[in-house]
């Protein structure tokens, strides 16, 4: 598990890296790389974080904050204000990943996959978003699932999603159905779209 967590560490600083390389891309804080590391975990690369004690608001899972420490006591990443930049000279990074090379090479699906959707997302309120119907539509899922019922629908997951949104995002119950199509688009989630419903994302 301990050299889990490094090269977990390292693939994390790598998805950072891979972001924050595109010009004009959005400043990437804790809040963002707290996302980061939720879609990173869901998409398979063994954090060591349990996805079940996740939440969108409060609770985070146990090992969330160490894995952070981990990333800046390495030398990997540094804060630069109210952002998070790949440590300049990024040395130690470059070094860590030629030193696991082969199990990065194992997840760059997973690492392409995280870097696809956030750059896809165009702020950090986008990402919060998104990351809350993904959460949802996994809750729903779960629950419809259990019960032997059919696949979870757009209207569920809007209307579970549209009373936890905080005034002070603006979002509309379009910009829910927008987060759920981009997430359908890239096979986050399966819910079905009629297609005249679908957007080009």
């Amino acid at each position: 598990m301990e050299q889990q967590w490094s090269v977990a560490v390292v693939a994390l600083a790598t998805i950072l890296q891979e972001i924050t390389s595109q010009k004009y891309h959005y400043p990437i804080g804790w809040t963002s790389m707290r996302k980061i590391t939720y879609f990173a975990t869901r998409a398979g690369i063994p954090t060591g974080l349990e996805l079940d004690e996740w939440r969108p608001y409060g609770r985070e899972p146990e090992g969330l904050q160490s894995l952070f420490t981990n990333l800046t006591k390495h030398g990997f990443i540094q804060e630069h204000k109210e952002c998070l930049r790949v440590a300049e000279p990024s040395w130690a990074l470059a070094d860590a990943q030629l030193a696991f090379k082969d199990e990065l090479t194992g997840w760059r699906n997973e690492i392409e996959r995280v870097v696809d959707l956030f750059l896809r997302l165009p702020d950090e309120i986008n990402v919060e978003l998104t990351a809350t119907v993904q959460y949802q539509a996994d809750l729903l899922s779960n629950q419809r699932q259990t019960r032997d019922m059919g696949p979870v629908l757009e209207l569920e997951i809007v209307n579970a999603v549209a009373p936890l949104i905080p005034f002070k995002w603006y979002c509309t119950r379009d910009d829910i159905k927008v987060a759920i199509r981009t997430l359908s688009f890239l096979r986050w989630i399966d819910v079905p779209l009629e297609e005249d419903e679908l957007l080009d994302v």
